[in-house]
């Protein structure tokens, strides 16, 4: 793939000989029509890969990942100008993923299943900094609530630069908020879908109480591990649902031995 900076191309589309032509993200790219011959071997290390994306793609899928990507990679890094969030979450997670060996027998659904978030790697790349902590986590009838506090100081300071970037009469505040990410425990993954909550304000501290609705019917029961990345964004008051990609998030942050108890 090269980026194309000459007017003659500056609109060039599908392709030309061997060469294809396409914009992404304002972005004139090109590259190599793949090739593919007959008959092709392909090599342990190629087998490997290969085996790494789908067990990518089986947590995309399966276990509604996908639903993530929108609100993660918050990122103002150049290197990422071209690329989707969607991409950005599976090169991350690609980074981490590691099939067994070269013959690639690694079943996809195994994989995930015991102890899914070890398996995530850096999937969010974001340009906030929150001094976090997970107060509690709850369960009752198929449903999580998740309990975060966070420094005042630090989210105040986020909350200004959204507003400024935002630029809009309306203004984020402590309800605009929320989380997205993944948990999981001994024989259970889970994606967690975005959300906002709901908030209490105390004097150095702000806590955050999520009601988690996993896709999937998946739901965490017992003493889990949680992969989270915060988000400010605007939300539907009805449904607590985000409402448009996020300008800024964190990158994701891990917690272990979380104790999950019943309301």
């Amino acid at each position: 793939m090269a980026v194309i900076k000459s007017s003659a191309l500056g609109q060039a589309r599908k392709s030309i000989g061997a060469t294809n032509y396409y914009r992404r993200a304002g972005v004139q790219l090109a590259r190599s029509k793949p090739t593919f011959a007959p008959g092709r071997v392909f090599s342990g290390a190629q087998l490997v890969s290969q085996k790494n994306m789908a067990l990518v793609q089986t947590m995309l899928l399966t276990y509604a990942g996908k639903m993530v990507a929108p609100y993660s990679n918050c990122s103002v890094k150049r290197i990422y100008s071209a690329s989707s969030r969607y991409n950005r979450l599976v090169g991350g997670i690609l980074k981490k993923v590691s099939a067994d060996n070269l013959s690639a027998v690694t079943d996809v659904e195994d994989f995930w299943f015991d102890d899914g978030v070890k398996h995530l790697g850096n999937w969010s790349v974001g340009n906030l900094v929150l001094q976090v902590k997970v107060k509690s986590m709850q369960y009752q009838s198929m449903i999580n609530y998740l309990t975060v506090e966070i420094e005042r100081l630090s989210l105040d300071s986020a909350l200004e630069q959204a507003n400024k970037r935002r630029a809009q009469s309306s203004w984020y505040g402590y309800p605009n908020i929320c989380v997205c990410g993944f948990g999981s425990e001994t024989g259970g993954f889970t994606a967690i879908a975005p959300t906002a909550g709901s908030v209490t304000t105390g004097q150095d501290t702000i806590s955050i109480r999520y009601k988690l609705v996993p896709p999937q019917g998946a739901y965490l029961t017992a003493s889990c591990k949680l992969s989270l990345s915060l988000f400010i964004a605007s939300v539907d008051a009805v449904t607590f649902k985000p409402s448009e990609y996020p300008v800024y998030g964190t990158s994701n942050m891990l917690f272990t031995n979380i104790n999950v108890t019943d309301l």
